[in-house]
Formats: C-alpha cells, structure tokens, sequence
C-alpha cells in the first residue's frame, strides 16, 4: 500500500506544478520602451523639435505588449512595426533618439542600457520540457500502479 501512496503523491505534485507553471499569466511592461541594435531606450514624455530630427537610425521590427513572449530584433512595447527612430543632432544616438509618434510629433527615448528580453524564451523551452515530463511520466506511473495492484 506504500508504493500506492507514493505514486498518488507524486502524480498530485506533477499536476499541481503543471497548473503552478501553466496557468495563463498576463503580464504588462514597467514602462513604454523601444529597442535599436541591441540598446534599450526608455520612452519620455520630452517632445524633439522636427528641426533637430537627423538621419533614421532604426525602425520598430517587433511589437508585444505580452511581456512573456520573446522579443527579437528592435522591439517595442509601445510602438507599432514600421515605427522609426532618428537621431538628434547634437545627442550621440547611444544615448537618445526620437521617435515619431502616430499623432505626427517626435518623442525622447534615453538609453537605458542592454536589452535582454530575450531571457524569457528560456522560461518557455523550460515549460515546454516541464509538459513533456509530464506527459511521459504521468502515464508511466499510473500504469505502474495499475500493474504493482494487479499483482
């Protein structure tokens, strides 16, 4: 009966880690950031005049506002694909750029550091490895519990 017992634990903790690790999870982002070249630039409320707008230095190619999903390329949270980013005279664009917003002004975004979004496809290859423990090993006790009482 002891090996009953311990079976049926481990097959409650197999569900309820599924459950913990899949329930749907909306997540939002801190604040409204755009992404060029690998650099994570933070979204102000600081308008650039169009007359200090210099050459386009990048351009949205990835938009979410799913924070879990994973983000490639120059990513924005806020702006939608085809968004372009310009440099500012007089700022190095490592450390600011403007972005056109949809009513037709250009905006400030500071650089913030590295973008490492990308962190989170790791989480879904570590989901993904989770159901499929769950999916071989779920079955293979049960039919181990069905053969250890049958005989």
């Amino acid at each position: 009966m002891g090996a009953a017992v311990r079976y049926v634990r481990i097959l409650l903790l197999a569900l309820s880690l599924f459950f913990v690790f899949f329930s749907p999870v909306s997540a939002k982002w801190a604040y409204p950031f755009v992404v060029n070249e690998g650099s994570l630039f933070v979204i102000t409320e600081e308008v650039v005049d169009e007359a200090l707008l210099g050459e386009v230095v990048g351009k949205v190619t990835n938009h979410s506002s799913d924070e879990a999903a994973y983000h490639g390329g120059n990513f924005s949270n806020q702006f939608p694909k085809g968004t372009k980013y310009y440099a500012i005279q007089g700022t190095p664009s490592e450390e600011a750029i403007a972005i056109r917003t949809k009513e037709g002004t250009y905006i400030k975004a500071i650089y913030e550091g590295e973008y490492n979004g990308g962190d989170e496809f790791y989480l879904v290859i570590l989901r993904w490895l989770l159901i499929a423990i769950a999916v071989i090993g779920i079955p293979v006790m049960v039919t181990r519990l069905v053969k250890r009482r049958k005989s």
